[in-house]
């Protein structure tokens, strides 16, 4: 179809004279026309842009006084608003028995009916469908697809003790692409499940089964229930709407993993966490403009669990929507049956789950400069429910920089003014702010950051790398204790033992800088007021390291004095995987085992620990031609 051709069938829905429909198309053709003539990048800014210039024809409309009604849009027949209404209690979810749902949250408000859920999303479905019948075939479109006290990796102990995923809260579980029991490994690669044995000398391949009809999102182990969870999609609507689907097989016996369960969600997968026995899966929607502009296809807008429409109740909608971000949750023993579900109509966001409730956070602009906008949700037995809002100043940088501690929030921010400045604000259970510290360590910016009890460690970075140590035993009056200046920076945290925090970054020149090499640091915090460094190791033939924007890629098992990550070599670009010991009565790090990896398309790589041996899992992009050749898991032998 022709660009004028949509816009024809766009203006079409518009009451308006056949001369004024004519003028303002001509009008949209003539203002795209001048953009391609211009040769700008195209990318998401560039369709932003675009709709933008085809919308301000329509504005045109309302200052010159004419009266333009969208048909089936803007008003609605009285008695489909009262169809809907009668429609929800039987066929929405059962969401059961659960305490009082908040009202209000923030700017969110709790629908009252599908009605309300409509009319949140037509504001901005004015300007997201002319950016939608501007698009061409040939452009590239982005989806969506696709984060306490962590010392250690390891799983259970004894014979059989095994390492674990790296996570962002202890106790609350993720997925990985690679799972072990300590006998077997379960492994996601593209369309496919594979199932090693790992119990003799060599891994054996037991399993390869088809799972889904792409790829594959993330895999979750329950070793208690002989549970493995494979979590995968598939797009509908040409791409611009998908599916997630959680699939629960019994591999009691890993050779024969049988299907237990499907779980079914609309949307592209964000995210997903387990915590005591319960799955939370997080979605997200872009809402397709034709929900708007034809009226019969308006319930699109309304997501379905497993074949039933969520409940009006559970959305919470703001005056303008552009995604839909859809939670829900299931117990693991009845993996096909919803717990409770929820829909939150935003305009994207990142999750992080405490032990105790789960934040939604999102950047956004205004007159005043860049916030930080944060909603908290409790997530009790899998019953959610909205809690409060706040904002902070400036966008949290860090996986690590948010963190729940005895029902305060705590959150480091950077903005950017002048200058970059550093703050650390603290919220108490109802999203209300107890204290903070403003504007420490101007021009630079946070790089990495741990919160460890009462103590938070974060590392800014301009042309030196300061340890700052800030001590929140006191929320309404936290206090900087420590500062410690080095050269290069760290851009992962790790606790490593009493007293010790482990460093992993780069080393660079303070006058120019030139990255030197992966940098790696152990810190002594025994004293808050004095932070030193013990121990520098600088891998000068490495640039770059996994852990810098991957902290699932780091091993780590604090109690051998064991860690690894995946390094990229300088020289030829090559990977290396490399396993260190940190000795502690010598203050020194060893390299135990290290690796290079000869061929091209790493996406992913992690050590894995089975009692005393180790080993490598890959997955790559170009699996086709490297499948023949390397394995998804082989023994980590230098």
């Amino acid at each position: 179809m022709t660009l004028r051709r949509r816009y024809r069938e766009m203006m079409d829905q518009v009451t308006l004279s056949e001369e004024e429909k004519q003028r303002i198309l001509e009008q949209a053709l003539s203002s795209v026309k001048e953009e391609k003539e211009e040769k700008k990048p195209v990318g998401k800014m560039a369709y932003f842009k675009k709709g933008l210039t085809v919308a301000a024809a329509f504005a045109v409309l309302v200052t010159g006084g004419v009266t333009v009604k969208m048909t089936g849009l803007l008003t609605e027949p009285a008695d489909e608003v009262a169809r809907e209404k009668s429609r929800t209690e039987a066929q929405s979810v059962d969401t059961g028995q659960r305490e009082a749902r908040k009202a209000i949250v923030g700017d969110y408000v709790r629908a009252a009916s599908y009605d309300e859920i409509y009319a949140a999303v037509r504001k901005e479905s004015l300007w997201k469908s002319l950016d939608y019948f501007s698009r061409e075939k040939t452009v590239d479109q982005a989806t969506t697809e696709g984060v306490v006290k962590n010392t250690d990796t390891t799983g259970v102990a004894g014979a059989n003790s095994h390492s674990d995923t790296n996570v962002v809260t202890e106790g609350v579980y993720e997925g990985d692409f690679v799972k072990t029991d300590g006998s077997y490994t379960y492994q996601c690669m593209e369309d496919c499940l594979y199932i090693y044995d790992i119990r003799g000398s060599k891994p054996k391949e037991i399993v390869k089964k088809k799972i889904a009809p792409r790829e594959i999102h993330t895999l979750y182990l329950d070793e208690e229930r002989g549970q493995l969870l494979v979590v995968w999609g598939k797009e509908k609507n040409g791409g611009r709407d998908g599916v997630t689907y959680v699939t629960s097989y019994d591999v009691t016996d890993p050779g024969n993993p049988k299907e237990t369960g499907v779980y079914q969600q609309p949307g592209y997968y964000e995210d997903a966490r387990i915590k005591d026995g319960i799955f939370y899966l997080f979605t997200n929607r872009y809402l397709a403009v034709e929900a708007f502009w034809k009226k019969e296809k308006r319930q699109q807008v309304i997501p379905e669990i497993n074949g039933k429409r969520i409940a009006c109740d559970r959305f919470y909608v703001r005056p303008e929507a552009g995604t839909e971000y859809v939670l829900s949750s299931f117990a693991l023993d009845h993996p096909e049956d919803s717990i409770d579900q929820m829909v939150i109509m935003n305009n994207g966001v990142n999750v992080y789950m405490g032990e105790n409730a789960l934040y939604l956070y999102e950047e956004e602009y205004d007159k005043e400069g860049e916030k930080t906008k944060i909603t908290k949700f409790t997530y009790r037995d899998g019953y959610l429910n909205g809690v409060g809002m706040a904002k902070v100043t400036g966008a949290i940088l860090d996986t690590f920089a948010i963190n729940e501690q005895d029902g305060y929030l705590r959150v480091l921010s950077t903005a950017w003014e002048e200058k970059s400045r550093n703050r650390l604000t603290v919220f108490d259970e109802k999203m209300e702010q107890t204290g903070g510290i403003e504007g420490f360590a101007k021009g630079e910016e946070i790089y990495a950051a741990r919160c460890l009890g009462n103590l938070i460690y974060c590392v800014t970075y301009h042309n030196t790398d300061p340890l700052f140590v800030i001590d929140v035993s006191d929320p309404e009056n936290p206090v900087m204790k420590g500062e410690l200046k080095v050269t290069g920076f760290a851009d992962y945290l790790h606790p490593f033992g009493e007293n010790r925090l482990l460093g992993i970054g780069l080393e660079t020149d303070p006058a120019t800088g030139e990255n030197r090499g992966v940098k790696l640091t152990m810190y002594d915090v025994a004293d808050p007021l004095k932070p030193e460094v013990i121990g520098v190791k600088v891998l000068k033939d490495l640039y770059a390291s996994d852990a810098q924007y991957d902290y699932k890629s780091v091993f780590a098992d604090v109690k051998r004095g064991l860690f690894g990550f995946t390094g990229s070599s300088n020289q030829t670009e090559e990977k290396q995987v490399l396993l260190f010991r940190w000795e502690e009565d010598r203050h020194t790090f060893v390299c135990k085992k290290q690796k290079l990896l000869t061929y091209y398309g790493y996406e992913n790589t992690r050590i894995l620990r089975q009692g005393e041996r180790f080993f490598i899992a890959h997955r790559y992009y170009d699996s086709v031609g490297m499948r023949r050749e390397i394995p998804l898991v082989e023994p980590f032998e230098s």
